[in-house]
């Protein structure tokens, strides 16, 4: 089956089985989170990863060979300790996560939600 014809679900599930090992369950769980904090965004694979847009992009995934990322689209915009978000461009920040424990479930949910409302903006 051809990219175009696969549906989105299985274009991220494609994604996520190409991550190296150890990454993948990171994935799998920052997906599930950011699914169950945004039901109602789009997801779809864009520039080789999977993107979640309202009206706009909010966030994606991103995988390297020993972390996953969870970014934000208007991360800059964000208000969330620096400790968390990496990157010094002009909109885009990201969080590295190199191991299940480093995913903090509220703190992204509220981050995720507050990302969501300045797609609103």
């Amino acid at each position: 089956m051809s990219k175009a014809t696969q549906s989105p679900h299985s274009q991220v599930e494609a994604f996520i089985q190409r991550a190296a090992p150890p990454v993948r369950p990171l994935l799998r769980q920052l997906r599930k989170l950011v699914r169950e904090t945004l039901p109602d965004a789009r997801e779809e694979i864009k520039w080789g990863r999977p993107v979640y847009s309202l009206r706009r992009i909010v966030c994606y995934l991103a995988a390297a060979k020993d972390h996953a990322s969870l970014g934000f689209y208007r991360g800059a915009d964000l208000r969330a300790p620096n400790v968390l978000l990496e990157g010094d461009g002009k909109k885009l920040r990201h969080i590295k996560v190199r191991q299940i424990e480093d995913i903090r479930p509220r703190v992204f949910a509220r981050l995720l939600r507050q990302a969501a409302r300045l797609d609103e903006e």
